[in-house]
């Protein structure tokens, strides 16, 4: 349904957790309600599957400064070293999750350097300025090891107080290991 290529599930894992936050001091709790894994994780030691996958899927934070991803740091858009790193252009204005907002597009000044291309989605209204979505790639010349693509998109809404919450974290990782294997397809 996403690459348009078939695509085996060799692994699936689900968890299904509370997140708690608090302002001062700060502090962040994760309650887990359950978890299921399937496939290579049940033949396979569960650790050392646990450990890759954790690596592979860290939470990703586009308002620090870096990204860690698959063991290397990323420059995030948002980062104050951005407008040295980025060349950002202003789209258009169109309609994301019922609000009006501008598209601004992002793309490293060199396209083999660690970073992202996409577009970021900021509403006109409010007094702060906000993100309402980011939809980002890696460059196609980036030297990743085995990763052929990547893509993360994340949708943002605002809670009491005009804190920002991650209403939805989605991350497509495509995988070539060795030259004439299939392609694995992580998501």
């Amino acid at each position: 349904d996403i690459t348009g290529k078939a695509v085996l599930p060799v692994s699936v894992r689900e968890k299904v957790a509370w997140n708690y936050y608090r302002r001062s001091p700060k502090t962040h709790r994760e309650w887990v309600e359950g978890t299921v894994a399937n496939g290579i994780d049940e033949w396979l030691d569960g650790a050392s599957v646990k450990t890759y996958l954790d690596d592979m899927f860290r939470e990703v934070d586009i308002y620090g400064n870096d990204v860690a991803l698959l063991s290397n740091r990323f420059v995030s858009p948002l980062s104050s070293l951005g407008p040295n790193f980025y060349k950002y252009y202003l789209n258009d204005t169109l309609e994301v999750g019922g609000e009006r907002c501008v598209e601004l597009s992002f793309v490293p000044f060199t396209s083999e350097t660690f970073g992202f291309t996409g577009r970021l989605y900021v509403p006109l209204s409010g007094d702060t300025l906000f993100v309402k979505r980011v939809s980002m790639s890696v460059p196609r010349n980036i030297n990743l090891n085995y990763v052929e693509r990547l893509h993360i998109e994340q949708d943002y809404g605002r809670g009491a107080g005009g804190t920002r919450l991650k209403l939805r974290d989605d991350m497509e990782v495509e995988l070539k290991m060795m030259p004439g294997t299939p392609r694995l397809f992580a998501r």
